[in-house]
């Protein structure tokens, strides 16, 4: 009797670890199905489109939307130009503020200068003194930087080797998502980083 017992315990045991491989195998096989269907939806083969908060060809200069901090920003045939030679930033920013995650994209080149002939944007801009920038160097780079209370850094995980050529168009486009923070330079993703703190509540976008 005993032995039956332990036979029909055994059983019990076999059946119910049975069923849970039964119901583990079905939700993986669902999983895999749901991810396959995922990847060949329209949603995973084609990026969705961002709202276009703001735009400037340039073409005019538009003194309510943007702020010159400092340099020469001068608007002509179509184009804008800082002609204001000197080794420290000089900023163009956006009125209004930003949206919390955004992208930016900017078409620009550069004309000139003393060392680093520098050009690029930035973001989560609280004052001169604090934001996030990113630039394309003649030096031979592309390069995400920290200015925090006055202090720049140069985080080696933000920088990406990169021939610039002076008196080339080159296309720049930054993604920001949360703390995350993408870099294309025409077209090719060069910098994926992670910002090592909480970004502002508020903050504008600018050029330099």
């Amino acid at each position: 009797f005993q032995q039956a017992e332990t036979l029909a315990s055994a059983q019990a045991q076999f059946d119910a670890t049975l069923a849970k491989r039964t119901e583990a195998s079905t939700r993986l096989q669902q999983a895999q199905k749901a991810l396959a269907d995922f990847q060949t939806s329209p949603a995973a083969t084609t990026p969705p489109t961002p709202e276009v908060v703001f735009e400037d060809n340039f073409a005019a200069q538009k003194p309510d939307t943007w702020q010159v901090v400092n340099g020469e920003w001068a608007w002509a045939d179509g184009k804008l130009r800082q002609s204001l030679v000197q080794n420290a930033w000089t900023g163009l920013l956006l009125s209004a503020p930003q949206p919390t995650d955004l992208q930016l994209q900017a078409k620009f080149k550069s004309t000139g200068g003393v060392q680093y002939k520098s050009v690029g944007v930035c973001f989560d801009q609280v004052d001169p003194a604090n934001f996030v920038g990113v630039y394309l160097s003649v030096s031979g780079k592309v390069q995400l930087f920290h200015r925090e209370n006055g202090q720049d850094s140069y985080p080696e995980a933000g920088m990406a080797v990169l021939k610039v050529e002076q008196g080339r168009d080159y296309a720049l486009q930054v993604a920001v998502v949360g703390r995350q923070v993408n870099v294309w330079v025409d077209d090719a993703l060069l910098i994926a980083y992670q910002l090592p703190k909480e970004r502002p509540t508020q903050g504008r976008v600018g050029l330099w």
